[in-house]
């Protein structure tokens, strides 16, 4: 059975944001993991200093329906689809949505990957 995998990255707009950076990523990934438990998505989202970059897996419907709550958020601007396609089987078996926080002060946590990602996400962007 094949899953749909959506990949995108986005620019953070600091002027929608009601509450800190950190309180907005608590709130959010609460909301997300719920949201995405009864909707069967899975995916990772990455935090870097200004960037969000998050993959979304699962059936296409339920994908595409989240993806369209993504794009309706006025958090997100310079929004890219990186990646939109079919595979044989999820990343992120049994996660609701694991988080990674690639900030400065987190880099030393993951330096392999950020240094993977990082070039990913200073793309350029394609304007919504």
């Amino acid at each position: 059975m094949s899953v749909t995998q959506l990949c995108y990255r986005s620019r953070i707009h600091w002027p929608a944001l009601r509450h800190s950076l950190d309180e907005e990523v608590e709130r959010s990934l609460t909301r997300i993991r719920r949201i995405n438990s009864m909707a069967g998505v899975t995916g990772a989202l990455i935090l870097t200093d200004n960037h969000v970059f998050q993959l979304l897996e699962g059936p296409w419907p339920s994908v595409k329906r989240t993806f369209e709550c993504v794009l309706e958020d006025r958090r997100h601007s310079d929004l890219t689809v990186l990646s939109n396609e079919e595979q044989d089987f999820r990343l992120f078996h049994n996660c609701w949505m694991h988080f990674c926080d690639l900030r400065e002060e987190a880099d030393s946590h993951y330096p392999s990957f950020s240094a993977i990602s990082l070039p990913i996400l200073t793309a350029p962007a394609v304007k919504r």
